[in-house]
């Protein structure tokens, strides 16, 4: 359809992205949020206006069935879900655009891999394992009609040591140095992180060789370790290493792995949910299932809510015969987990055959039955396991006879019980369910599920207590399990770093002041610190609203800023009054005799705090006229006078919001006084935490403008977030 006409002022609002014309939209004068107007939660990309009418072959040009007429999406014709890869071991993978004159490029590639540009093969050899999700892009088409396409390819690999930086030490001084270590490309799901220290390089055989040592200083993947030490000697070069504890995963278990589905990678739900196995085995979704961040362990997990309808499938599994174990860690709805004793967690058909984990009652309760098609007949149905409402890890053996199966129910590395399939056997490449039976599902919350031929006890131990660590859910193991204190892990040591304590000291030298976010009530002082001496330094900022000069006694108040290194160094003053004229002066001392140890800054520096006032008139084109006037310059009031200020949403595009004003459990969790977990308010689950109590930083009340702020302590303390993709 074409139309034609004119664009001119009227009376009527155009509004772009919403649907006003409904009985509760806002009527004139009346303000409403966009909530209880009904608007639509609509993202608005561009908007158009033309000089004169499109054609319909124009306007269906332009919506490309919602693709858009610019840079139209194409796709790939080739591209793995999963690069199985092996740290020092040569591998390659080709993906392919569905359109000519590609261009490839790829990110986050491990260190090692490259993609050819032409050919968009991946080749090269991986310098470390773990698991890494490659962003793929390729661009190209015609002038006519351009394209471009993206996909994410998860690497995995068996755990490897990780790629280490040579940050060497900081800020050191005459009895003191800040080590500083660097994961440049984790080889694991998670690294933590030791370090020692001495005299002479004592090697890499024991920790206790050394005569310095900080374990656990930070857990993580890549990024900067640190780790401040004192009481060393003057005149004297210090050796030290980082050591990092990788936890093993699922293809450091077994060789034989056929599915590895894990919830923690995710942020939203996934369709299909990726098998990191690298067998092919992606699941598709039916229903709507949802992420929930933070849930198990400060881990994401999936939860499904409506009865039967939300399942992940594969209908033609690249499952061989032969020995297998399937194993899931799931925690069943409190009540009404299921409304049918065949509602399950795990099943596997072909044809009108099938065993399925199902529940055996209206709540989950764990019992497994075989099918036999043929006969319509169960081969054997097992009691029910009465499993608790908690995590419980769950698994099925399936032990090759030659004549048929020997299969085991296990629940919490304990046997259940043993059958036989009577003759029946498991065929190659059946259906396989997560999060349901065969015809019905099991509500609650999955974690994490794993395939692997193989029904080895030794494995099936290690698969065990590598979910059971990793999900913090130890506690279920029976007593005597290999792993029930002792996580699978290997370590690796980092080169040799070295540094010199100084010879002497001398007093600290400062350099230019200056004032910065200036506001109402509150401005940041900064100083340069030109020398530390080679000591430790304290930096005071006097301040007030008379100049004391340096007379100590002199000014109103002071703050301080210890242990500071040479750099510009800020401290933020709050509580003042607006408008009012100040003056600050720092003061920089050490333990030099020197000058008494003591540097003033030259002069003393003015600021005048802003002064909050009404606009007057004549500063906007007809102010008597405007009904609302917002800046937006870091807010959202209205400087119109008629007060219809706004409150500042959770911006739609924003990846990550961290507020620690927020003093409330949806915010800031505390674990023994110290941030445990600082929650993403933007709605994405990208919390922030730290499992290790000695690196959690602190909460300081009234920290800055009579708000909370958090304190870290500029060497372990740290919060990591789950890996994330910034809006672009």
């Amino acid at each position: 359809q074409s139309a034609s006409g004119s664009v001119s002022a009227t009376a009527t609002t155009l509004v772009f992205g919403a649907i006003d014309f409904n009985s509760s939209a806002a009527a004139e004068e009346e303000v409403k949020n966009i909530a209880a107007a009904q608007h639509s939660g609509i993202k608005l990309d561009e908007v158009r206006f033309y000089d004169s009418a499109l054609s319909s072959a124009e306007i269906t040009h332009m919506y490309n069935y919602g693709k858009g007429d610019l840079a139209k999406v194409g796709g790939f014709s080739t591209a793995p879900s999963t690069i199985i890869g092996t740290a020092g071991v040569a591998l390659s993978s080709t993906v392919a655009a569905d359109f000519p004159n590609a261009l490839y490029y790829a990110h986050n590639l491990p260190s090692g891999l490259s993609i050819n540009s032409s050919t968009g093969e991946i080749s090269g050899t991986p310098q470390v394992g773990g698991t890494h999700v490659i962003s793929v892009l390729a661009t190209g088409g015609t002038n006519e009609s351009p394209k471009k396409a993206s996909a994410n390819i998860t690497y995995s690999a068996p755990t490897s040591a990780p790629k280490f930086g040579a940050p060497g030490a900081a800020n050191v001084l005459t009895s003191s140095a800040l080590l500083l270590g660097e994961i440049e490309l984790s080889g694991a799901s998670s690294n933590t992180v030791d370090f020692v220290w001495d005299t002479s390089d004592q090697g890499t055989s024991n920790i206790s060789d050394w005569n310095g040592s900080a374990l656990a200083v930070g857990t993580g993947k890549e990024g900067f370790y640190g780790k401040q030490i004192s009481d060393l000697s003057i005149n004297t070069t210090y050796y030290y290493r980082n050591r990092a504890t990788m936890a093993l995963g699922p293809l450091d278990i077994t060789n034989s792995l056929r599915l590895w589905v894990d919830a923690s990678d995710l942020t939203s739900t996934p369709n299909p949910w990726t098998d990191k196995s690298g067998s092919g085995n992606d699941l598709s979704k039916s229903g709507t299932i949802d992420v929930v961040t933070n849930a198990q362990n400060g881990l994401n997990i999936l939860r499904t809510d409506t009865l039967n309808n939300e399942y992940y499938y594969r209908n033609t599994s690249n499952l061989p015969a032969g020995d297998q174990t399937w194993m899931i860690l799931y925690k069943e709805k409190a009540s009404g987990s299921t409304n049918h004793s065949s509602g399950g967690i795990l099943a596997y058909s072909w044809g009108s055959s099938y065993w399925r984990f199902e529940s055996g009652s209206s709540n989950f309760n764990g019992r497994m039955r075989w099918r036999d098609g043929d006969s319509a007949a169960f081969k054997f149905t097992t009691g029910q396991m009465s499993t608790a409402v908690q995590w419980n890890l769950l698994a099925a053996t399936f032990e090759d006879t030659g004549s048929g199966y020997t299969v085991k129910l296990w629940k919490n590395g304990t046997l259940h019980s043993t059958n036989s399939s009577g003759g029946d056997v498991l065929p190659d490449n059946g259906k396989i369910f997560v999060m349901r039976a065969t015809n019905r599902g099991a509500l609650g919350d999955y974690a994490e599920a794993v395939i692997f031929g193989s029904v080895d006890s030794t494995e099936i131990e290690k698969m065990e207590g590598y979910l059971a660590h990793k999900w913090g859910v130890t506690s279920v193991l029976p007593s005597g399990h290999t792993y029930k204190t002792t996580a699978l892990t290997s370590t690796a040591w980092s080169d040799v770093q070295s540094f010199t304590t100084p010879t002497n000291i001398s007093a600290p030298v400062l350099g230019a002041q200056s004032v910065a976010n200036l506001d109402t009530t509150s401005a940041d002082l900064e100083v340069v610190l030109s020398d530390n001496g080679n000591d430790a330094t304290t930096i005071t900022f006097y301040y007030g609203t008379t100049d004391g000069g340096t007379t100590a006694s002199s000014w109103d108040s002071n703050l301080s800023f210890s242990n500071a290194s040479e750099a510009t160094i800020r401290v933020s003053a709050t509580g003042l009054t607006s408008g009012q004229t100040y003056y600050f002066r720092a003061l920089a001392k050490n333990s030099s005799s020197q000058n008494n140890g003591e540097d003033w800054a030259n002069s003393s520096t003015a600021f005048t705090t802003v002064t909050s006032s009404v606009r007057e008139d004549t500063e906007a084109v007809r102010y008597s006229d405007l009904k609302g006037w917002w800046k937006l310059d870091g807010n959202l009031l209205d400087s119109s006078g008629n007060n219809r200020h706004g409150t500042p949403p959770i911006i739609q595009t924003s990846s990550l919001w961290l507020d620690a004003a927020d003093t409330s459990s949806n915010s800031i969790q505390l674990g023994s006084g110290n941030v445990q977990t600082w929650k993403d308010k933007s709605g994405n689950g990208h919390d922030a935490s730290q499992s290790a109590g000695g690196s959690r930083p602190s909460p300081v009340a009234n920290g800055l403008n009579g708000l909370q702020t958090l304190s870290f302590d500029g060497s372990a303390d740290h919060l990591k977030a789950n890996t994330f993709s910034l809006v672009q």
